[in-house]
């Protein structure tokens, strides 16, 4: 368990050792690790390392993960690895996006579409192929942006993208609000 400092640059590993997350932000980065899990919340939240490490000790797969979203502040994105499965969302409030995209048959995904087009249009970034998070924003784009790339989605509020080591994605609906 981590938490770095605004203003840091850096690699993370998945729990096989292979890159996950590639980033160079001025935003604070929580990050916690049980077993082969690995989860970041990226953004300002005031959640620390040990706490957050104590909401995912009993995660089994990433749909378990709603709960932990709940806890967090809307101003976040919460990035999760799970055996060969990751998870990246956004807020539900929209304020934080995530957009996605393909670079050579590879799911990216980031908060900037300018970013992940550029990277997919040009294909010459070798490290780009492990991005799964990166060129984290200050200033928010909207969720109906007409100049997105070909190829380049936006995801929805109130969803989360599920990426396989397959390549296989989906957009999911998750539950922001518990329902009694």
């Amino acid at each position: 368990m981590t938490q770095w400092p605004s203003q840091s640059r850096w690699v993370l590993a998945h729990a096989s050792g292979h890159s996950w997350l590639i980033g160079s932000l001025d935003q604070d980065v929580t990050l916690a690790s049980v077993g082969s899990l690995r989860v970041a919340v990226i953004g300002s939240c005031p959640i620390t390392a040990a706490r957050l490490t104590d909401l995912v000790t009993t995660v089994h797969t990433v749909a378990e993960l709603d709960s932990v979203a709940r806890a967090l502040l809307d101003q976040v994105h919460l990035v999760v690895s799970l055996n060969s499965v990751v998870r990246v969302q956004g807020s539900t409030s929209g304020i934080r996006q995530v957009f996605h995209t393909r670079l050579h048959g590879v799911p990216i995904a980031g908060d900037r579409a300018d970013v992940l087009a550029k990277v997919a249009a040009t294909g010459t970034e070798e490290q780009a192929l492990a991005v799964r998070v990166s060129g984290w924003w200050t200033t928010p784009p909207t969720s109906d942006e007409p100049n997105l790339s070909p190829g380049l989605r936006a995801l929805a509020p109130g969803h989360y993208l599920q990426i396989h080591s397959s390549g296989a994605i989906a957009e999911l609906r998750w539950q922001p609000l518990t329902q009694e």
